[in-house]
């Protein structure tokens, strides 16, 4: 008799221990009701002065979701009702005029990183949780990086951004300026990187980043404080290069006969053009054209009208 009774509760046991770590809900007999004092700099926040968050385990998802966020009273103090036998994890924030505040969670800065605790028993005290405003980033590390050359694709370098650090929202602009809290200009769009277009030629590109944390952000406590672009890149320009390989050609491939490179197209801008050309001549090598090592050095004049390159010896 003992023997099914201590095989009966250790099934009981389990089956519940598999719950939780599936994070399946199972009702409970009573609710249970978790309380938080939440402080804002050392002293208690007023009514709706902060908000208690409850996250449950989605095992689809395999993520926690918030479920339900509860404001603090006069006293500034926050409590839920749980009726789920479950795991649960908390977060909180201050709701402070104009300012970023932190957002904490229980035993970690992040809900993925907090501490899970069970809904058991008639009550649960998290104590007090003290909140201060968010610390400011220093942005002069954020850059964008890459040629402002059609076709080329810019990305913005946030590599040097502080670990407290979880997300970062990225706009793309032509032309842009900030006017007090706005950021004026045309809109390219958003992400980490762009590809430069024939419309941004004679145009300057720059980015608008906001990072953001747990304890940190872009502008730091201030909400209106003034949005953060890269310094530009550009003017853009066209890319500059042969349409087609270049010829070598010759009346006749013998001693003493003249060859030429000819037809030889260039896509050039105004600033790019009457630049020389130097080749290079080779005797039964490749040439190449970006490192003159061996053989008699020729200086090419580039004739736009014509399209062609004439040689002569220096």
């Amino acid at each position: 008799m003992h023997t099914r009774i201590f095989k009966l509760v250790s099934l009981l046991a389990t089956s519940a221990l598999i719950a939780i770590g599936l994070g399946i809900s199972t009702p409970a007999s009573a609710a249970t009701v978790v309380s938080v004092s939440i402080h804002w700099n050392g002293s208690a926040v007023g009514a709706s002065g902060g908000y208690l968050e409850v996250y449950e385990y989605d095992s689809g998802d395999k993520r926690w979701n918030k479920t339900s966020e509860v404001a603090t009273n006069g006293a500034g103090v926050a409590t839920a009702s749980l009726t789920s036998f479950a795991a649960y994890r908390y977060c909180f924030r201050a709701a402070i005029s104009l300012v970023r505040s932190q957002h904490l969670c229980y035993g970690a800065d992040s809900v993925q990183n907090a501490t899970s605790m069970m809904a058991v028993g008639p009550a649960q005290n998290l104590g007090v949780i003290n909140l201060t405003s968010k610390a400011a980033i220093n942005m002069s590390s954020v850059v964008i990086q890459g040629r402002p050359v059609v076709g080329q694709r810019l990305r913005v370098n946030v590599d040097g951004l502080p670990d407290g650090v979880t997300d970062t929202d990225i706009v793309w602009y032509r032309d842009a300026s900030v006017s007090l809290i706005s950021v004026l200009g045309d809109n390219l769009g958003t992400g980490p990187t762009y590809t430069v277009q024939p419309g941004d030629v004679g145009h300057t590109i720059r980015a608008y980043v906001y990072a953001n944390g747990p304890r940190v952000s872009t502008g730091g406590a201030n909400l209106l404080s003034v949005p953060y672009l890269t310094p530009a890149v550009g003017p853009v320009v066209k890319p500059m290069g042969f349409s087609g390989a270049p010829r070598i050609t010759a009346p006749k491939w013998k001693v003493g006969k003249t060859a030429s490179i000819c037809r030889a197209k260039r896509r050039t801008s105004r600033r790019q053009r009457h630049l020389p050309v130097v080749a290079q001549w080779h005797a039964d090598q490749r040439a190449d054209l970006r490192h003159a090592q061996v053989g008699a050095q020729r200086q090419a004049q580039e004739d736009l009208t014509e399209g062609h390159l004439l040689l002569r010896r220096l």
